[in-house]
């Protein structure tokens, strides 16, 4: 479960009410434009507004929600509130294109409570409601808000304090943000209702996913590139510049967010973040740099037995990491089997476990 502050949540990287998106500090959440929605006729609607439930996405919130799974009701509201296929597609992307400029262009400005009725009810259709439109309020100061979402915040622990002085990268301090929906009171649930919030956006949004989910990741030329005894993973290659990256390794690593002169050093993005967190997108190229979920996760130096993953507790212990020495040893007197041994001399068991925790003939000999 992913929970994040509350007003935090809508295009922000774990941002806080005053929080931005992912692409652009100042940049506003995407929305489209109400340019000659005048000379419209409203949609005639043939079923009642989805409700959104624990289980199901909110159609404006999820990345997989492509064109052509929109109901006939919901493409009808999306036409109507103008958005075309190739703009639906790029709409939690960040993506930077003219298109999308200009298409948010006479709308940033808009509150709810500027749009006509025909017009929220589109957004209706499309899972939307005041609080979602307004991003949950992420750039608002408290005495901003609406009186009613000021009232709502309030009840749920987000004081004038609380609120204005929430650090991005930082939980704010509101009672009810390490719980899960169901674990919330009717009265904490009608509150975030007022703010924005669903049993889907609240346990399980994360903007930071879905703006990567938008992303059209890159077409390979062939396999990730197999380890062996001589030739290190590309991640552990000192000597190895942005230059000497294959087409495919360069190809992977652009769509990470390296650069020439940050090739060295990953991404902040993905500070803190765990293999099981990564997009099955990014978890591939990071393969064609060479990791894998132990190499990405720093061979579990970090963890305490417990905190690892099931599979790894059981690899570990196979090769003769058993909690206690997991838990105790220092790098000069570990005493599992496997630890004065080399690659070569290995069992195929032994092998195979130690590449569970990230292991290589390379990495384990260097």
């Amino acid at each position: 479960m992913t929970i994040f502050p509350l007003a935090a949540i809508f295009f922000s990287a774990l941002a806080s009410p005053v929080g931005a998106s992912l692409s652009d500090p100042h940049q506003q959440p995407t929305k489209p434009s109400l340019r000659g929605l005048k000379n419209t006729s409203p949609p005639s609607y043939s079923g009642l507004a989805p409700v959104s439930n624990c289980n199901t996405a909110p159609a404006w919130a999820d990345a997989n929600i492509g064109w052509s799974d929109l109901t006939t009701d919901q493409l009808s509201a999306a036409v109507f509130l103008g958005y075309t296929e190739s703009i639906w597609s790029i709409r939690l992307a960040g993506d930077d294109s003219e298109e999308l400029a200009s298409f948010n262009e006479d709308y940033a400005d808009k509150e709810w409570t500027d749009l006509t009725p025909p017009q929220q009810v589109a957004f209706v259709y499309l899972g939307e409601n005041a609080g979602t439109y307004s991003g949950f309020y992420s750039d608002y100061d408290f005495d901003e808000l609406p009186a009613r979402a000021q009232a709502a915040a309030n009840a749920v622990g987000y004081t004038q304090d609380v609120w204005d002085n929430c650090v991005a990268g930082e939980l704010c301090n509101a009672q009810m943000d390490n719980m899960r929906w169901r674990g919330l009171s009717k009265l904490q649930r009608t509150n975030l209702k007022v703010l924005g919030y669903s049993c889907w956006v609240w346990d399980k949004y994360d903007p930071d996913a879905e703006v990567w989910k938008a992303k059209k990741p890159p077409t390979y030329l062939g396999l990730p590139p197999s380890a062996t005894c001589s030739t290190p993973p590309a991640w552990a290659d000192e000597s190895l510049g942005w230059k000497g990256l294959t087409t495919d390794q360069l190809n992977a690593a652009k769509f990470l967010g390296y650069e020439e002169k940050t090739w060295n050093a990953a991404p902040a993005y993905f500070d803190g973040k765990e293999w099981a967190d990564l997009i099955p997108a990014q978890q591939i190229a990071f393969a064609y740099l060479g990791y894998n979920s132990g190499s990405f996760s720093d061979f579990y130096n970090d963890y305490w037995f417990a905190e690892m993953p099931s599979e790894v507790q059981v690899a570990a212990n196979a090769v003769g990491y058993t909690q206690n020495i997991w838990d105790n040893c220092a790098a000069e007197t570990c005493s599992a089997q496997v630890d004065s041994k080399e690659w070569k001399f290995l069992s195929l068991m032994q092998r195979n476990n130690l590449k569970v925790l990230g292991y290589d003939c390379w990495t384990w000999s260097n």
